[in-house]
């Protein structure tokens, strides 16, 4: 089996995933694949961001419409 030939530490891959890097992103400074840079996620215990969160803008807030009272 082939090493693979990772540019980047662990934990800088840790680091910039946390400070909102996405993991296509990651994988290709990091001259690896994007599924490689999820397993070292998962193997690490990183709480993963949902996918397409990023396209999101706005949030909802569930109790607007709600009367008080």
């Amino acid at each position: 089996m082939r090493k693979k030939k990772c540019t980047m530490s662990i934990p800088e891959i840790i680091k910039m995933y946390e400070s909102g890097s996405r993991t296509v992103e990651i994988a290709e400074q990091a001259n690896v694949s994007a599924r490689y840079i999820n397993s070292v996620l998962q193997s690490n215990d990183v709480t993963r961001r949902p996918r397409g969160s990023w396209l999101r803008q706005y949030t909802i807030n569930e109790n607007y419409f709600k009367k008080v009272g």
